[in-house]
């Protein structure tokens, strides 16, 4: 069913709008800026140099690695001791003498970096315990949402091997947290040879979460009982419209589209919020099989949730993003249950599919006609009773 899937990817959905933009990045700007406020980006100013060390205290024999940054690229330049004969060093420097040592950077047409001190102890001098600083992902968060951390020392640079514990001493797995209950959680981060970092608090909140809903991220918009469901059709040499059966290797098949909304704040229109479009497998000659009659011989094909900022519905990959799907296989029951979900986006769905079905006009290859949203509506009873006859197409 694959095939089905990809040659249909965009059957059955509609766009109101695309929206536009431009790359200032190109304009360059007035000053320009690379995010460390020197406005060196490419708006004409001599690129900084940004120099950082992996340690900036060491022991004598004792090894300092740098880095050189121009915004958030890392470049080679040369790298100097100061002193009155500036010494030419390596990225990666052994220091064998004791003492304290100014380190630059240097490259031509860029401005030269701030000086970094290293201080070099002797040999065998005790190691100084840095604190370690945690920072969260989020101090405010929803329950449900997963709180990532990160860890330096009191000098900025990277610690890798630590450990998150909460403050009744339960350890963060994997670095990820997240509740099902609200409150203020508290986090320590510590390792073997640091201080242990400040105690950080994150907050979560409860969400109003209602039953049936759409997400567009993180933002949730009650969806009400409100539905349209259409079947792509056209019109057969009689003038009469009925469903049209698509074909390919897999088979024949129909196409029909749940959309699910509200009515807007001033009450004049109706307003989706959601689409999903489904195969049902149909057999030539034989009555049509409606999505909610079929169970486990429907598929989606596509599922989004509309942006209303940029005029467009919002795509889901369905193979990761269906969390739930259960169509009813009896004449009686009409509920549809659909949950897909993606990190920011998503439709849940659990309610009675009604019975206002409409066509959604097509044309002879099965594309859909513009400006042919709805042209009549059907009855329940037709779609159960229709019967099909003619070749395969």
């Amino acid at each position: 069913m694959k095939k089905l899937f990809m040659f249909l990817a965009v059957a059955g959905l509609a766009t109101f709008g695309a929206s536009c933009s431009s790359d200032d990045s190109k304009s360059g700007g007035n000053d320009g800026d690379n995010g460390n406020g020197n406005g060196n980006g490419n708006g004409g100013t001599t690129p900084q140099l940004v120099l950082s060390a992996d340690k900036t205290t060491v022991n004598e024999n004792d090894s300092v690695t740098f880095t050189v940054k121009v915004g958030k690229d890392v470049v080679d330049a040369d790298l100097y001791i100061q002193g009155t004969n500036e010494v030419k060093i390596d990225k990666t420097h052994k220091f064998t003498t004791k003492g304290q040592y100014k380190v630059i950077a240097k490259k031509k047409d860029h401005k030269d970096s701030s000086v970094v001190t290293i201080t070099v102890n002797e040999e065998g001098t005790p190691p100084v315990e840095k604190k370690l600083v945690l920072t969260p992902s989020k101090t405010a968060a929803f329950v449900g949402d997963v709180i990532t951390f990160s860890v330096k020392d009191e000098d900025g640079a990277n610690v890798n091997g630590y450990a998150v514990k909460q403050a009744n001493g339960t350890v963060v797995a994997n670095g990820l947290f997240s509740t099902t209950v609200a409150g203020t959680y508290k986090f320590v981060a510590s390792k073997d040879g640091y201080i242990s970092s400040e105690e950080v608090s994150v907050v979560f909140e409860a969400q109003n979460i209602p039953a049936n809903y759409t997400k567009l991220n993180g933002e949730y918009t009650e969806i009400t009982t409100l539905k349209r469901v259409y079947i792509h059709g056209r019109k057969n040499a009689q003038g009469q419209w009925q469903p049209h059966i698509y074909s390919d290797d897999n088979g024949t098949y129909s196409i029909v589209t749940y959309e699910l909304g509200s009515i807007n704040e001033a009450g004049t229109e109706y307003v989706t919020r959601s689409s999903t479009s489904f195969i049902t497998m149909q057999v030539i000659g034989q009555a049509y099989q409606f999505p909610a009659n079929v169970g486990q011989d429907t598929f989606i094909i596509n599922s989004a949730v509309v942006d209303f900022n940029a005029g467009a519905f919002v795509d889901f990959n369905l193979e990761t993003d269906l969390v739930d799907l259960d169509i009813p296989d009896s004449d009686t029951e009409f509920l549809l249950n659909l949950h897909v979900e993606s990190d920011v986006n998503a439709i849940k769905f659990d309610g009675s599919l009604g019975g206002s079905y409409y066509w959604r006009e097509v044309d002879a290859n099965g594309n859909l006609v513009p400006q042919g949203a709805v042209k009549a509506k059907v009855s329940a009873q037709f779609l159960n009773n229709a019967i099909y006859g003619g070749k395969k197409k």
